[in-house]
């Protein structure tokens, strides 16, 4: 028991100084000019937590100089979406599922749709530079056709449960 315990505060402590390098480098204040987050909560109880990034050029380019990484090894989707969920129900957080998930963005009165939806599993790095990531979360990149997604625009993912909205007004 003491020893579970003490792995919790270590790993706490851990997280927190992650955090708070991230906070005071160049890549933090474009991740959080890109990133977005959905909380939705019923009666006491967590229906869904969802966070995004737009993956634009400049958010590519400032990954790119904190993490330094040959380009073939950075293979995020242009004009795309990093996208976290949770939901209790684990089953509830398959962004792939068709029947479960409407997935799209508004724009200039259009709604514009995936290309593609896929699911990350190595989420060794993406813990790094993605700090609300966790390991309850389900991580996909949501592309779009290339060249149509222009700021201003919402990012709108729906189901049966909730909708969630996230602007981008930059």
């Amino acid at each position: 028991m003491k020893s579970i315990f003490h792995k919790t505060i270590l790993l706490l402590l851990s997280v927190s100084c992650v955090l708070s390098s991230l906070e005071t480098e160049p890549y933090y204040p474009v991740f959080q000019k890109y990133s977005r987050e959905f909380h939705k909560v019923d009666a006491f109880r967590k229906l869904v937590d969802v966070n995004a990034t737009y993956l634009s050029s400049e958010f590519i380019e400032a990954l790119q100089k904190k993490w330094n990484p040959p380009k073939s090894s950075l293979d995020l989707p242009e004009n795309g979406f990093l996208v976290s969920v949770f939901t209790p129900e684990p089953q509830r957080s398959d962004l792939t599922d068709k029947h479960l998930w409407k997935i799209y963005i508004e724009q200039a009165g259009q709604k514009i749709f995936p290309s593609s939806i896929t699911s990350f599993k190595d989420k060794i790095w993406l813990d790094l530079y993605f700090p609300y990531n966790n390991h309850w979360t389900a991580e996909y990149f949501i592309k779009f056709p290339k060249d149509s997604i222009h700021l201003p625009f919402t990012l709108i993912l729906t189901s049966p449960f909730v909708t969630a909205q996230l602007d981008w007004k930059i």
